[in-house]
């Protein structure tokens, strides 16, 4: 499951992106990262429950800089290694104000 839409403007409510999902057939740890529209990598997130197939992410919209992104959309993009290949899938993620 992930959030489709957040507003990180620090008020409290729906201030993080949460991404949450299982990992099978590998002990790998999965990848994510969260790229502009124009393929800018602006963060790259920690998996927060890293002793279990559950990986759980969360983001607060801040870039390596500390600051929050510009209202928008962005793509998150899950990749999860295997031993026959990468697994990547892609989502969309909304920041709003």
């Amino acid at each position: 499951s992930h959030t489709e839409v957040f507003t990180p403007n620090q008020d409290g409510v729906n201030d993080l992106y949460r991404l949450r999902f299982i990992v099978v057939k590998t002990y790998e740890k999965p990848l994510v990262h969260i790229f502009s529209l124009d393929g800018t990598q602006m963060a790259t997130l920690e998996n927060a429950n890293s002793q279990s197939n559950e990986a759980n992410f969360t983001w607060d919209g801040a870039v390596a800089t500390g600051q929050t992104v510009a209202p928008g959309i962005y793509v998150v993009r899950i990749e999860v290694p295997t031993e026959a290949r990468t697994e990547t899938v892609q989502k969309l993620v909304h920041v709003m104000y």
